[in-house]
Formats: structure tokens, sequence, C-alpha cells
């Protein structure tokens, strides 16, 4: 602006010189130039650059304009650009956000089944639990069967404690972690039509009727029964019932179906073939002052 005033000034200093430059000289020089030409010569150039000076600065008012349009698109652009980042720093805080709540559930997943693992170990170690992992027949004598310490016998048939007698041998398996003790109940007889009698033989018997196992641990029980019952129970399937203790001397109920799937003869000697399923677990409970046998429930997320 200052630049142009000076020009401007420049211009009628100039202007307005070149009438006096021309009349001094006019003595030496044919002019002309009146009086009157030389007034209407200074307004017209007066005038001219009047023009040229609004002329000027209305170039100059909209270079200022146009400055201050583009200075306002260049803010109104970086606010967009502004607004833009925002959004899309709020799109990446919602994006934070649904990850940690996605890890936050992953987080409870994982302490659910962490719970509910020891929630199942915890029963693996209250609820005592024992499986047959082995069976076999065979002849026994009264010897073995009156003094045997690693055997448990339980006579089930007719035996007239002289003579050799079959027995089917059952290991008994420890499958928890930890002590529990078990003693041989009795045999639910399901479709046989001989009566599966149950007692204890031999004095060692007698005096070890509860068994203790430890965790992983197993032992043998001896069912003694005669030819006649074996074969009887060819096809058909009887009920074993345990009474189990766990290490607080809590009592529980343990029942295993036994299938005969066929038991022959072959001269002396009975062979057959054995399963086992249907296993059940019973916690004797006091109510309304009864004990009775509950069904324990392994699906429940608590057990009392």
């Amino acid at each position: 602006m200052r630049k142009t005033i000076i020009c401007i000034s420049i211009l009628i200093i100039i202007g307005i010189a070149i009438p006096f430059i021309v009349h001094s000289n006019s003595p030496n020089v044919t002019s002309e130039i009146t009086a009157d030409g030389t007034i209407e010569y200074i307004i017209g150039y007066l005038s001219f650059i009047t023009t040229g000076a609004l002329a000027v600065y209305a170039i100059f008012q909209t270079k200022q304009a146009n400055d201050m349009t583009n200075q306002a698109n260049d803010i109104a652009k970086q606010a967009n650009d502004i607004a833009k980042q925002a959004n899309d720093m709020a799109k990446q805080a919602n994006d934070m956000t649904k990850q940690a709540n996605d890890m936050a559930k992953q987080a409870n997943d994982m302490t659910n089944q962490l719970l509910e693992i020891e929630k199942n170990n915890y029963r693996m170690q209250i609820c005592p639990f024992i499986s047959i992992t082995k069976y076999d027949i065979a002849k026994y004598t009264s010897t073995e069967i009156l003094n045997n310490k690693k055997k448990w016998f339980v006579e089930v048939g007719k035996w007239d404690s002289h003579s050799d007698i079959n027995g089917i041998s059952l290991t008994i398996t420890n499958t928890t972690e930890s002590f529990l003790t078990f003693q041989f109940d009795l045999i639910e007889d399901i479709n046989s039509n001989i009566e599966w009698r149950c007692c204890t033989t031999g004095e060692k018997n007698i005096q070890n009727t509860k068994i203790s196992l430890l965790p992983g641990e197993s032992k043998d029980i001896v069912l003694l029964a005669g030819d006649e019952v074996l074969l009887d129970a060819n096809g058909k399937s009887i009920n074993l019932n345990f009474i189990l203790e766990n290490r607080f001397a809590n009592k529980y109920k343990e029942t295993i179906k036994m299938i005969f799937t066929y038991v022959i003869k072959n001269g002396d000697n009975i062979t057959g073939c054995f399963s086992f399923q249907d296993i059940h677990i019973y916690k004797f409970e006091y109510k309304e002052g009864k004990v009775i046998p509950v069904e324990v429930d392994y699906n429940k997320q608590n057990e009392n």
C-alpha cells in the first residue's frame, strides 16, 4: 500500500511538472498550449491519476478479499481435517473400547473355565470314584480263599468251604486324585433266576471288609460263585454296589452294571466275557431324619 501511494504521488508530481516545464521553455519552443489548455490538461491528468488510483485500490481490495477468502477456505479445510482426525480418533477409540471389551469377555470366559476346572478338581477330590479296570475267571482253592491277604473274597453262591470254586476277580482302581476307602455292599439281581447271595468268607476277609486305595492304586476282590450260578448268568446282568468314603469320612454309594456277555464251560473250566456300564454315584444325606442316597449330578455348578 505504501509503495502504491509513493508511485501515485510521483505520477502526480510529474503530471503537474510537465506543463510548467513546457511553459518555461515556451520562449524557445513554438507551442499551441494555452492557459486554458494547461488547466484542462492538469484536470484531466488528475482525473486519470485518481481513476487509476481508485482502480489500483479496488484491485488491492479485491486481492485482499481474495486472500481473506483463501485464508478462510484454508482455515475451513484445516477445520475439516481436524474434524476428520477427531472422527478417526473417535473411531479408533471405539475400536479400542470394543477390543478391550472383547479381551475382558475372553478374560471372564477363561476365568469361568478355570473356575469350572477348579470345581471339577474339587469334586474329584471330594467325591470318591472307583473303576473296574480288569477282570478274570479262575478256580480258587479253600486255602487261597481263607488265607489270601492280597485278594478280598465274597461268596455269592453256595460253597462248602472245602472244594475248589470259580471266582470272578475284579480289579478295583481309584481313579481320583484323593485317598478313599471302599467295601463291597451287595449284588442286586436284575434279570437272573438265581439269587446272588452275598457274604464275606474267610477270617482275613472279615477283618478287612473296608479296603483303602491311594490315588491310582488298584486292589482285587473276587466274587465266588458255583458253576450253576455263573452259567445261569449267561446273557444277563447284575448291579454291583460299593460303599465309598472320602478322606473326610463322607459316605457315598457307587453302582456298576455288570453284563455277562457270554459264559461257557470248557471241561472243568468256565470262561466268559463281561462288560461294565451305567455307573451311578450317590451321596448319603440326612433328610427328614433319615439317611438316604442322593445321586450326584456332575452337571451342577456347585456341590454341597
